[in-house]
Order: structure tokens, then C-alpha cells, then sequence
């Protein structure tokens, strides 16, 4: 996967999207990522670990995830200034669970 990041676009695999087509970006992430802090019953994963849903108004999804980067949502948040962003909060085992289940087309 090939991804390009710019003001109001991005480019995935050679297609690009610009932020008239995105409808949301939602952020599934751990509360110790969104905080920036851990427990002393933290997993170290548990902060890095998190994946994007990238929902386009024509009924598709571009997902992706930190191994792209650590800072991949702060990232986009600055990309896509006027968009709408959500965080969803979810423990780390489920993360790893419900990346792959969307309901829409993924891109």
C-alpha cells in the first residue's frame, strides 16, 4: 500500500481523495493512546496500536493503521483540518479483532 498525505488529499495506491469526498475519519484507538499515558498495568502495545477508518461519501472505506506511522492521526487531524474526526475507544485485543470486519467497501 502506497499512501500520500497533503493538504485536503490523499493519495492511496494511485487514487486520490480529496476532502469534499471524505465524509468522516474515525480513530480506533486505546484510551492510553488517545491520553498519551499508561497504567502501571499497561501493556507497551496498548499505546502504539491504533487503525483509521476513512469513510468516503461513495460508500467505501480506506483503512489504515500505525504501522504506517506512530503519528498517523495527528497527521491526518492536520491534513484534514475541516473534517470530521471521532475517536472511538476500544481495548487492544478488539482492535486487532475488528479492523478487518467493516461493513462498507474497503478501498
Amino acid at each position: 500500500m502506497v499512501v500520500v498525505l497533503q493538504e485536503n488529499m490523499i493519495i492511496v495506491n494511485g487514487k486520490t481523495y480529496t476532502s469534499d469526498e471524505i465524509d468522516l475519519i474515525e480513530i480506533y484507538a486505546t484510551m492510553q493512546h488517545v491520553k498519551k499515558s499508561a497504567g502501571a498495568y499497561t501493556f507497551s502495545h496498548n499505546e502504539y496500536y491504533y487503525y483509521i477508518a476513512i469513510d468516503l461519501k461513495e460508500e467505501k472505506t480506506i483503512v489504515l493503521n500505525s504501522l504506517l506511522g506512530q503519528d498517523l492521526d495527528e497527521t491526518l487531524k492536520k491534513a484534514f483540518p475541516d473534517t470530521k474526526v471521532k475517536y472511538t475507544y476500544s481495548f487492544f485485543s478488539r482492535l486487532m479483532i475488528t479492523e478487518n470486519s467493516f461493513s462498507k467497501d474497503r478501498v
